[in-house]
């Protein structure tokens, strides 16, 4: 997708393009619960690859590290074993696999 669209486009246009490739939304999109030991913490909307795996996409120049250790709290409070990340930023691609 990148290679035939460039890095460059809106991030929804992304978005939306793998939600669709991945099944469509009401299969990818889905609300997963959060929880800290046995307290729930309510719920957060999710893309999922597949039941194990969420994606998300960004457009981050600055405070990339800081989005990282946000998405992996997310990841600990969540009934999930990975994200993949796709940061698409200027000239810099990274696709960033975190791991429970």
């Amino acid at each position: 997708m990148l290679e035939d669209w460039g890095c460059w486009l809106d991030l929804a246009l992304y978005t939306e393009a793998l939600v669709h490739f991945a099944g469509g939304e009401t299969q990818v999109v889905q609300l997963l619960p959060l929880v800290r030991g046995e307290v729930s913490l309510g719920k957060q909307h999710f893309n999922l690859l597949n039941v194990e795996t969420a994606f998300r996409v960004t457009a981050l120049t600055a405070g990339v590290e800081d989005y990282e250790r946000h998405l992996r709290c997310l990841l600990c409070l969540s009934p999930l074993r990975a994200i993949q990340w796709i940061n698409l930023a200027r000239n810099r691609v990274q696709l960033v696999s975190l791991i429970k």
